[in-house]
Order: structure tokens, then C-alpha cells, then sequence
């Protein structure tokens, strides 16, 4: 991704309450695989390819698998040659969700390469707004 890391979750035939996600937030591919099922907050593994020091661009294959002996499923992934598979170029988007918008999403615009992403707003005749980020 634009920031080297990515986080993802498996959802399975599209339904939010049928993800296959880690036990932790923010986890490796060592963490234990738990699903299908609705994921608490925050529960996505992490694809750090800052501290694998992937170039930009780099592709990576995921692999969910069943272990026999361990009688779980596992989770792995590995950094691919782009020759592997068809590079897709990714532009990330973040939207905020808020009472100014009537709690529909609302795009959030990049202004730092893809690191930084903002929204302007005006604080309405009560004095304060309620908002949240997907």
C-alpha cells in the first residue's frame, strides 16, 4: 500500500458477519485464525512491508489453509514476483460517517501522498458533531 502496510480481514460470500479474522488486533500470520463469524474491532492481520522492507508495489499471496495435525485454520502470506500476478494499482480511500452527513459516507480527500487524508467541516448551531471513520 501507499504506506507500506496493509490490514485485511477474509470475508466469506461477501456478508459482514461471516469474516475469518485473528484473535488480535493488528496481527501476524502467527496469530491464531478465528471465523467465520463477526470480527470484534480492530481485528485484521497486518501485512507490514516496512519491517519485511518490500519495495513499493510489492505483491503479496495469502494463503488460508486448514492444518490437519494442529486441527485449525492458518493463515500465511509471502511477498510474490510481480510476474506472478497482475499488478492493480490501489487507491485507498477513507470516508467519515457523521451527523453532518446525515451518518452517510462521506470521502475523505488525501493530501500527503496518500498518508494523510482530511475532511473539512463546519460545526453546525448546537455546538458540537458526532462522526466516525470507515
Amino acid at each position: 500500500g501507499e504506506v507500506g502496510m496493509e490490514q485485511f480481514q477474509i470475508s466469506c460470500d461477501g456478508f459482514d458477519d461471516l469474516k475469518i479474522f485473528p484473535a488480535a488486533k493488528m496481527a501476524d500470520q502467527e496469530e491464531r485464525v478465528l471465523g467465520p463469524g463477526t470480527a470484534p474491532a480492530g481485528h485484521t492481520w497486518l501485512i507490514n512491508g516496512r519491517s519485511e522492507k518490500a519495495k513499493p508495489g510489492t505483491l503479496y499471496k495469502i494463503l488460508l489453509r486448514w492444518d490437519e495435525e494442529a486441527r485449525q485454520k492458518r493463515i500465511s502470506w509471502e511477498a510474490v514476483p510481480s510476474t506472478e500476478l497482475p499488478l492493480q494499482v490501489v487507491r485507498h480511500s477513507y470516508y467519515v460517517v457523521a451527523s453532518w452527513t446525515a451518518w452517510q459516507p462521506f470521502e475523505m480527500h488525501a493530501i500527503k501522498k496518500g498518508e494523510v487524508f482530511q475532511v473539512v467541516v463546519r460545526i453546525g448551531i448546537q455546538g458540537f458533531e458526532g462522526f466516525q471513520f470507515q
